[in-house]
């Protein structure tokens, strides 16, 4: 049998879990299906790999993700994005043991404008973890999501 949370291949009739997940895996919050990971607290299905994804400003951010294929694809608001910060970790600011590649130690957008000025949107420094508000017409990092917001 596959785990479907790490992807590797194990002995389900070994085990003497009830789930489908590995004793390795089976307290992990994350679920791994190819090149999405899904947040089992936020049920929040993210991108895996986000290396090939350059960086743009707010609006096309917005347009990029929704013209994803095998969508809808969004981006997150800044509490998901926060969701998956460990304040613990820094270089990335993600949980240790975490299943995503090519996440950049930098900036990335939230679909949340800034309430006070509206040509703003948070974004999420992934290095420390750090929330600012930024003009949406700057170039940050894109991490496209899918799921209820």
């Amino acid at each position: 049998m596959i785990c479907p949370v790490c992807g590797e291949p194990f002995d389900h009739r070994a085990s003497e879990r009830e789930g489908p997940e590995c004793e390795r895996c089976e307290d992990t919050s994350w679920r791994v299906d190819g090149n999405t990971v899904t947040d089992r607290t936020t049920w929040i299905m993210w991108m895996r790999d986000v290396s090939g994804i350059p960086k743009m400003n707010w609006h096309d951010a917005m347009e990029y993700v929704a013209a994803l294929p095998d969508g809808p694809w969004r981006l997150p608001t800044v509490q998901e994005v926060v969701s998956l910060i460990d304040y613990g970790q820094i270089s990335p600011a993600l949980p240790a043991g975490h299943p995503f590649s090519g996440v950049r130690l930098d900036y990335y957008w939230s679909s949340t404008t800034h309430a006070n000025y509206p040509s703003n949107a948070w974004n999420v420094y992934l290095n420390y973890g750090n929330v600012i508000s930024g003009s949406k017409g700057y170039t940050n990092y894109v991490w496209p999501v899918r799921g209820d917001a």
